[in-house]
């Protein structure tokens, strides 16, 4: 037994002195006493280090070696290089002389000397960090004392930032984070020259609050309108929830609009309350019927999501779901607000749901078919005012309250070759409390299509038969390509129901007449290159007296690999031989350049341009890129093919030059309007200067430098 643990003490002693060995390689090496010497390409190997030099001492009583010439030392996190070095192997402890460091992904530092701590904590004498490497770095920021904590931060005091080895600034304290993970900080500011608002520039901070949620807030600082507050916030809640909030407020002196104090907010979310009930909003609002005009270059976010710039149209809108397995419930307040422009005037428009409450499910299978529904209450309120001056304004409030049911039954039939599906509609609806007369009506056809109106009330029944019958593909394959033909038809027939004493706001108000007959044909070419989608649609409607048929509308869309995209839609009314609405976008990629052109009209716009063109113009390349752009717009009777028919609406130009770790251009920007203001209309062109600045490692400007 006493053999037994005797030859367990020395296998374990072996172990350990196996553990704690150190490897060192070079061309000549030698030992006196307990010091070994060696010369030429010398190699270290301890633990997870890894070191490289010259020349270097290693005393073996205390684990210390020291390096000079070309040294490297690595380990799982550093990566560090210099002149001469010291180091205890069991702390990895030490200094570099004339050190040099880099952590990824873009943290390059120096020192006379760096004094490496137990850990991973850095003193440094005459310290420099930057993005870019080299030893004269095209910026950087530079300080007599710094600390380093791997992970954490570069911390020192008395800094100043460089361009070359030039000082331009400086920051009594300064903090660099060395992290892989998001990061608080102040971000570069927007600054930039506008021919209305004067010199500019917006400082922004941002607080990584968490690796789910954060927030920036920054101030829009104008010569000529004063100082813009911005906020923005963001939480990723869960996968299937998320919250981003922005708001911005403006004290606006010398304001143009009705009122100076001016202000954006915008918000889209949702949260589950519990499993099955979500609360969701859907906001974003202003204050006045100039605020986009005024702003929209200067806005938190460049671009969002969902909004056209080119309407001026806004929502509020909170709603509480429960869903269940038949019947998904809602409740909700909307607030739909609309701002419609005039050579003289402006109309404001409000149209509020508050609240409405509905019940819905789609494709329920009641086994020999199939049922969608909708059950909804609302009580509308519609405000409209219009604004001459500040003392001349006209306003036009009406309410009613709404109680409506849509149940349609269909079924599909698989009848081989095709799909059969027939289906009726019944629409059961009833208004009540209205704040001003009907005109009395009561019109009959049957028990399931009738309308009874008196002075503050109607109840209306109408329905709906049709079927879809949708051909199976046909296709053949050729050589080089196949070719896909989908034939549909449809038939819808509404009654006729004279339901012009109701009111025409929200969905189901008003269900017109019809008894189209729709017949669709959409054509696929598809090879290896080439997809090509070919589409063609033609309605007839019996019920009309004249004009039966509808526009044609046609469809293209064509792609050729990479470089070439093109989509066109046209309505073409065969009655008065013109185009009722056109729709065309081409864009060419060759090589680093690409060029897009665009082209919209549509006769159903009665407020601003219904026609716009728009070409674009740009290239990338190593060290440049450049993007130029120029957009017309009309308000045309009928469509204008040739774009030099329209007016100049908009123009930029943007330069970019592009570094190892900076960035720098310029957007200049050129919009040409009508300026509505509390005393009239008038022709502006405001013209803007964006000053495009990116330092990699801290940020940049938010100006999108394409749109491609």
């Amino acid at each position: 037994m006493v053999r037994f643990f005797l030859c367990l003490i020395l296998l374990l002693q072996t172990v350990l002195s196996f553990a704690e060995k150190v490897t060192i390689e070079s061309d000549k090496i030698y030992t006196i006493d307990n010091t070994t010497y060696a010369e030429g390409s010398v190699l270290i190997l301890y633990s997870d280090m890894v070191v490289t030099s010259d020349n270097a001492t290693y005393f073996k009583n205390i684990n210390v070696v020291e390096l000079s010439g070309n040294v490297v030392y690595k380990d799982k996190e550093n990566i560090i290089r210099g002149s001469f070095a010291r180091i205890n192997l069991d702390n990895k402890s030490g200094y570099f002389e004339k050190g040099k460091g880099f952590y990824a992904p873009w943290s390059y530092f120096s020192a006379d000397k760096l004094e490496k701590l137990e850990g991973n904590t850095f003193l440094l004498d005459n310290a420099t960090i930057s993005a870019c490497s080299g030893d004269v770095p095209d910026w950087s920021f530079s300080a007599n004392k710094a600390r380093i904590d791997l992970g954490q931060y570069f911390r020192a005091k008395h800094s100043f930032g460089n361009l070359k080895n030039v000082p331009v600034a400086y920051f009594p304290y300064f903090v660099w984070p060395i992290k892989k993970d998001r990061e608080s900080g102040f971000l570069v500011p927007q600054f930039g020259f506008s021919s209305t608002k004067g010199l500019f520039i917006t400082p922004k901070y941002f607080w990584a609050m968490d690796v789910d949620k954060d927030m920036t807030t920054g101030v829009n600082l104008f010569t000529n309108n004063g100082a813009m507050i911005l906020n923005e916030f963001r939480y990723a809640v869960s996968k299937k929830e998320n919250i981003h909030l922005i708001g911005e407020f403006i004290d606006d002196r010398d304001s143009e609009a009705d009122k100076s104090s001016r202000w954006r907010l915008y918000g889209v979310g949702n949260r589950f309350i519990a499993d099955n009930l979500e609360f969701k909003f859907n906001i974003n609002y202003v204050s006045d019927f100039r605020y986009k005009r005024d702003f929209k270059d200067y806005n938190m976010v460049d671009k969002l999501p969902g909004m056209d710039p080119d309407k001026n149209e806004y929502i509020a809108e909170l709603r509480l779901n429960y869903y269940t397995k038949y019947s998904d419930l809602s409740i909700r307040y909307k607030d739909s607000m609309q701002y419609y422009d005039y050579t003289d005037n402006y109309r404001k428009d409000n149209l509020y749901q508050k609240p409405n409450i509905q019940a819905e499910k789609y494709g329920i299978d009641l086994r020999y078919i199939k049922l969608d529904y909708l059950a909804d209450y609302n009580s509308v309120e519609k405000k409209s005012m219009t604004f001459y001056s500040e003392n001349n304004k006209t306003k036009n409030v009406f309410s009613y309250d709404r109680y409506n049911t849509k149940v349609k039954l269909y079924k599909p039939f698989n009848l081989k070759i095709a799909t059969f599906t027939p289906f009726y509609t019944q629409y059961i609806t009833y208004w009540r409390n209205f704040d001003y007369k009907l005109n009395k009506t009561d019109i009959q056809e049957t028990s399931l299509h009738k309308i009874e109106t008196d002075e503050d009330s109607a109840n209306r029944y109408i329905y709906s038969i049709g079927y879809g019958l949708s051909l199976n593909e046909i296709y053949k394959n050729y050589t080089i390509f196949r070719h896909s033909i989908y034939n549909t038809f449809e038939y819808i027939q509404t009654p006729r129901l004279d339901q012009s004493a109701l009111p025409n706001n929200i969905d189901y108000d008003q269900i017109s007449q019809e008894k189209m007959y729709r017949y669709t044909m959409t054509n696929y070419f598809r090879s290896d290159n080439v997809s090509i989608k070919f589409e063609v649609i033609q309605g007839y409607d019996q019920t009309l007296n004249d004009d039966k048929f509808s526009p044609i509308h046609t469809k293209l869309n064509l792609t050729y690999a990479k470089w070439l995209s093109f989509d066109l839609e046209n309505k073409y009314n065969y009655y008065t031989s013109k185009i009722d609405y056109y729709k065309k976008a081409a864009t060419i990629n060759y090589d680093n350049y690409y060029l897009s052109y665009t082209q919209s009209y549509d006769k159903a716009i009665t407020s601003g341009d219904n026609e716009n063109a728009g070409l674009k113009f740009g290239g990338k390349f190593e060290k440049f890129d450049f993007e130029v752009y120029k957009k017309l717009g009309s308000a045309n009777n009928n469509f204008k093919f040739s774009p030099f028919d329209l007016n100049s609406r908009e123009f930029y130009l943007k330069i970019l030059y592009k570094s190892e770790c900076w960035n720098l251009g310029f957007l200049y920007k050129q919009d040409d309007y009508l300026d509505l203001t509390k005393t009239g209309s008038d022709k502006k062109r405001e013209k803007v200067i964006f000053i495009l600045l990116e330092l990699k490692g801290i940020g940049g400007t938010q100006r999108e430098v394409y749109r491609n």
